[in-house]
């Protein structure tokens, strides 16, 4: 129940307080930035998803807070075994339909999750890449659509207007390349 409850605020904060405006200093958007971006990881960590478990070749994490994750096993960063890399796999494949079971069956929830290892969103989702890449963009959300615990913020920001014109001009701040423009719009 904390765990729902904590995803919500994170919602509540880092998304759907888009509606209110974005901040206007710098520092207050790259606060923005980095609360939006934990929601994925910690969905992630609270499912058991690592993707150094479960696949071959890992990703190394960038940020510190994935660096708790046994970024490198005890066998090097190769994951272990074929055996302990398929228990991982199917230990998450559990939890995931455990905290919402009707996704589907087993075999089409690992395909969404290895479509998310081959995009590079397990355990590394990129919020600027999601600002920018609309393919990106729906990975995530049908990558999230498998970790949501309550609602797939992702797919609501995606099919709501003002919060994707909010997005747009989060995406303009982020990645503008004059800082006369980005001075003038905020």
């Amino acid at each position: 129940m904390y765990d729902l409850a904590t995803e919500v605020s994170t919602i509540a904060t880092a998304y759907l307080s888009l509606n209110q405006g974005l901040p206007t200093d710098e520092l207050g958007i790259i606060k923005k930035l980095i609360s939006m971006s934990k929601l994925v990881s910690s969905r992630e960590r609270i499912l058991g998803i690592r993707c150094n478990q479960m696949y071959e070749s890992a990703q190394v994490p960038e940020t510190d807070e994935d660096e708790d994750w046994e970024t490198v096993s005890s066998q090097g960063s190769s994951g272990g075994s074929e055996e302990s890399r398929m228990k991982a796999k199917n230990d998450a494949i559990a939890q995931i339909l455990e905290n919402n079971p009707t996704l589907g069956t087993a075999e089409e929830v690992e395909a969404r999750l290895d479509a998310a290892y081959t995009a590079g969103i397990m355990n590394n989702f990129d919020i600027n890449k999601y600002l920018v890449d609309k393919a990106y963009r729906e990975k995530v959300k049908d990558y999230y659509g498998l970790l949501a615990g309550t609602i797939n913020i992702f797919d609501m920001l995606d099919n709501l207007p003002t919060y994707q014109a909010n997005l747009d001009c989060l995406t303009f701040l982020v990645v503008g390349n004059r800082l006369a423009d980005k001075s003038r719009f905020i």
